[in-house]
């Protein structure tokens, strides 16, 4: 047997899926502690750098090092020609953790607000709409590249939002993977439930509910079409089906609100130009 590699875009519930994974093998019995390797000391779980997807040799080592369970190793990294090489040829079960874009905007707003206020530093620098929307269309590339072990059915498709709802594609995944009994659902959160996860307060279409018709359109247009050929035929996500009239509103308003801040700014100016000719 050997390492499982569970790539995920940033903010698409990898952790969840992740951790679900990790609670699955060891009801079976495959223990998934970390594996101690250089490079690898410094994270907490069986983490997986970009730089080290690069790095065959040390892969061969950690696989050797999982010995006879399954292990699972999470990574937000580009695939790369030498390791889907390296996967097809060893075996190595892939799965990706996919989520509706515009709930990845919703989730990148929240923990950059959370981490500046916490002083970390992890997505700081995403403050607006527009950030995040730059931050998710950056992100992309690193899905698509792990598109042929997509086509030739060697990576599974995790999408969060079944995952919430009842993890049945996780553990039919490990359960065929593995040849072993399906397990319910009740006994993975047993386990999950005490470690750093979502998993209980995940909640799918945020981003419909939250955004304005505005941001929702270009999240579909900049996001949908390239996220949906990369995952294509195991996940499609449908376009917003838009009321004429909440569109129009959405657009005044947004139009409103531009000209807000720039009668705002030419105040601010003509204060601060009136007050140096007093002084």
């Amino acid at each position: 047997m050997a390492l499982l590699i569970s790539y995920g875009m940033t903010r698409s519930g990898s952790t969840l899926a992740f951790e679900t994974k990790k609670a699955i093998l060891e009801k079976y019995g495959m223990p998934q502690q970390k594996i101690i390797f250089e490079g690898l000391g410094s994270w907490i779980e069986n983490y997986l750098p970009e730089k080290y997807l690069s790095d065959i040799d040390s892969l061969k080592k950690i696989n050797q090092k999982t010995l006879t369970n399954f292990v699972v190793f999470k990574t937000h990294g580009a695939a790369n020609k030498k390791l889907i090489e390296f996967i097809r040829k060893f075996n190595i079960p892939v799965t990706i953790s996919v989520r509706d874009p515009k709930d990845i905007i919703i989730s990148l707003l929240e923990i950059s607000k959370k981490n500046r206020s916490i002083n970390e530093t992890g997505f700081i620098n995403i403050i607006s709409f527009k950030d995040a929307l730059k931050n998710l269309e950056e992100d992309l590339w690193r899905l698509e590249t792990w598109r042929p072990l997509i086509e030739d059915g060697t990576a599974k498709v995790i999408p969060y939002e079944d995952t919430i709802k009842d993890a049945e594609i996780i553990i039919k995944f490990l359960a065929d993977l593995t040849s072993k009994p399906k397990l319910l659902i009740r006994e993975i959160k047993e386990i999950t439930k005490k470690r750093f996860t979502q998993f209980n307060i995940g909640i799918a279409g945020r981003g419909k509910k939250s955004l304005n018709y505005i941001e929702i359109f270009r999240v579909e247009k900049n996001v949908y079409r390239r996220l949906n050929n990369a995952i294509n035929p195991f996940v499609f996500y449908k376009k917003t089906k838009f009321s004429i009239i909440k569109l129009l509103i959405d657009i005044l308003n947004y139009k409103k609100k531009i000209l807000f801040l720039k009668i705002k700014k030419l105040i601010t100016s003509v204060v601060t130009f009136l007050s140096s000719i007093w002084i």
